[in-house]
């Protein structure tokens, strides 16, 4: 007896026949990249075949860039299959899903200007590919704050300067978004999980220095609250003028690295209002943003109230008291925050100032609808 089982592969829904005397099956996918290649030639089902030398070239990836090539062979075993001539179209969906997974397994692997590479020919997938490729590509161990502002802005700059000359062909808002969150990332990657906080590379002025701010912030409050989880608003507020007098003073902080701090914390969206859309911005982990400030220290307070955020247990009515703060962007982040962080649950929402963008925030908050 003959059945149909439906499996979601990948793009599509793909039919799968088997039988009850097991004369047909389908084969676990192996981990060898030789068992797998020959799983895919032998496979008769042209949809599994393109399937399987995706997962082929993700398996390649995952073996970092002295596996690149034979990543790119699996890949192109697509173009030789039934579907090419019978479905041109599936087909091509198929070739950039394939440079999806090679790029984001080769940034897994710490690859990530190879990665970048293969994204910029994942077609409709790109940005989602770079998007994966940055943010998961593993911490450069060697870059860390004790070194000095200038190496690592210099760092900064060759690097992101070699991964945007391979995504030259994509259209320019993919490019500068792309851009954006090499930007965005640098800073984590020199301090977050690290355990090492100098203070000295997150004065710099330009977006190195606020994506290097926001990795500081975010260090050294996953350092003070790690062995606390009761706060209230008045120990936070008295925490981060702690840590905002050790930035201005260069101290020098240093405790236990953390392999995955990501996991830690939260994370929250981008919510920016129409108003706020010619402040300039600093993309965060998770797809968020923050406003990026001129002026260092008023900087530094932003992304210090956007770490207050990431930590969970900062009491919501905290975000509240920053609302009549002198600093425009820093009222508008607290909105935001007090928003996402479920503040305006309260009677609260009756007191907000009556500042047109804070009310913006209030007024189309998902938590109160």
């Amino acid at each position: 007896m003959m059945r149909t089982v439906l499996l979601l592969v990948g793009l599509a829904w793909v039919p799968i026949l088997s039988c009850t005397n097991n004369t047909t099956h389908l084969e676990a996918w192996s981990e060898d990249p030789k068992t797998l290649q020959k799983q895919c030639e032998e496979t008769a089902s042209p949809e599994i075949q393109t399937t399987c030398w995706i997962q082929l070239a993700a398996l390649h990836g995952r073996a970092g860039k002295s596996s690149e090539l034979d990543g790119i062979k699996a890949c192109a075993e697509i173009s030789k299959s039934p579907l090419a001539e019978s479905n041109p179209t599936t087909q091509k969906v198929w070739e950039w899903e394939c440079a999806f997974r090679l790029g984001e397994e080769l940034a897994n692997a710490g690859d990530l200007v190879e990665g970048l590479k293969h994204c910029s020919m994942a077609g409709r997938f790109a940005q989602n590919c770079i998007t994966h490729a940055i943010w998961r590509s593993p911490v450069n161990q060697t870059i860390h704050s004790d070194q000095s502002a200038s190496k690592l802005w210099a760092h900064a700059q060759e690097q992101t300067q070699l991964a945007m000359s391979h995504l030259q062909g994509l259209p320019p808002e993919l490019q500068q978004d792309a851009y954006n969150q090499l930007v965005g990332a640098f800073g984590l990657n020199v301090y977050f999980g690290s355990g090492i906080l100098n203070p000295e590379p997150a004065h710099l002025k330009d977006d190195w220095g606020a994506s290097l701010r926001t990795g500081y912030a975010l260090e050294r409050v996953r350092l003070a609250t790690s062995r606390k989880d009761r706060w209230t608003s008045d120990e936070i507020q008295t925490l981060f003028e702690q840590i905002l007098d050790d930035w201005k003073h260069n101290r020098l902080v240093k405790g236990a690295a953390h392999p995955n701090p990501w996991t830690l914390g939260r994370y929250g969206e981008a919510r920016l209002s129409p108003f706020e859309q010619d402040i300039p911005k600093l993309s965060l982990y998770g797809g968020g943003k923050r406003l990026v400030h001129s002026d260092p220290e008023i900087d530094m307070q932003i992304a210090l109230t956007e770490a207050m955020f990431w930590y969970p247990h900062t009491p919501p009515s905290w975000f509240t008291t920053h609302l009549e703060n002198p600093e425009t962007h820093i009222r508008v982040t607290a909105a935001k925050l007090s928003c996402l962080s479920n503040a305006l649950r309260t009677n609260i929402g009756t007191k907000l100032p009556k500042e047109t963008t804070i009310q913006w925030h209030a007024q189309n908050c998902p938590l109160l609808k």
